[in-house]
């Protein structure tokens, strides 16, 4: 059986019966590989990220004002009367935006050899858990 048929049978699997058979394969393999794997993937993004920084720079990219990105975001996930008191907050907005200039002013200037992709990861993570807590159903959420 091919690895993507064995995945789809097994996204049949209750979410928490997914969750115990992930650990159970990940303590099957050797620590080493996973780690020369992980390098593997870092390498790849790091290299994703420089190609697109280089065509930001050399102007080759396609970019969106960030105004016009946070009203996309807010109109398809809630707008500025968000029961979490953050979307639509100027704010808030502004200091996502800020991080980002400080972290490329900081690359741009060879303070940083990279932007660490494991910091940008774990915003995606975080970010993306958030927005899926927000629009999964009242029953399935856990209490605080």
């Amino acid at each position: 059986m091919a690895v993507d048929d064995l995945g789809v049978l097994l996204m049949e699997l209750a979410p928490r019966d997914r969750v115990e058979l992930a650990y159970q394969l990940l303590d099957s393999v050797d620590p080493e590989l996973i780690d020369e794997y992980d390098k593997e993937v870092e390498a790849e993004w790091a290299a994703e990220i420089k190609r697109r920084v280089d065509e930001i720079r050399d102007g080759t990219a396609v970019t969106y004002d960030i105004e016009d990105v946070l009203a996309a975001m807010r109109a398809r996930y809630g707008g500025e009367d968000d029961d979490d008191g953050m979307a639509g907050d100027p704010a808030v907005d502004t200091v996502g935006a800020a991080e980002i200039k400080r972290r490329l002013d900081e690359y741009d200037a060879g303070l940083v050899e990279a932007i660490p992709a494991e910091d940008v990861f774990d915003r995606a993570r975080t970010l993306v858990r958030e927005l899926a807590r927000k629009h999964e159903p009242d029953e399935t959420r856990e209490a605080p």
